[in-house]
């Protein structure tokens, strides 16, 4: 009887370990960008999506497709991407926030054959910009784009 006693708190500590492993929502990852700032990006996994990496970018994955793959950007490359929104004729806008803090577009570009539904965010707090962008239904990437999270670190 007492070496039962003795192998319930390591059973308890066993169960309570995998409850915390099994109740993970977030994931992280961190870059070190060119212009020297760090940045986090943070996915809320709790409904199946998946942060991982492509060709050293971050990507948003679900049911091991890819839904959105990100890409960095400085701050000239931002606002040439956000220049060439207005003029593009392959580029329907859905939501654009130029002059908030932080500035954000939504769109859809044509030009490529496939709809690509695009996603351009200047970080708040840092120079450097992010695009994201997939292939796939509007719904669809507005729901992974709904689970990031982008931040200056430091």
């Amino acid at each position: 009887m007492f070496r039962s006693f003795r192998r319930a708190p390591l059973l308890l500590c066993l169960l309570l370990a995998l409850a915390l492993t099994a109740c993970r929502t977030q994931m992280s990852l961190t870059y070190q960008i060119d212009n020297g700032e760090q940045i986090k990006v943070e996915l809320n996994s709790s409904d199946g999506h998946k942060l991982s990496q492509e060709e050293g970018l971050p990507a948003v994955k679900k049911d091991g497709e890819t839904v959105l793959l990100c890409q960095f950007l400085q701050a000239d490359g931002f606002d040439t991407y956000a220049a060439g929104l207005a003029t593009s004729g392959d580029v329907t806008i859905f939501q654009a926030s130029p002059e908030e803090d932080p500035a954000f577009y939504f769109y859809r570009y044509t030009g490529g054959g496939a709809d690509e539904y695009l996603f351009l965010l200047r970080i708040p707090g840092a120079e450097t910009g992010v695009l994201c962008g997939g292939t796939v239904s509007k719904e669809a990437a507005e729901d992974a784009y709904r689970h990031l999270t982008f931040s200056k670190e430091g």
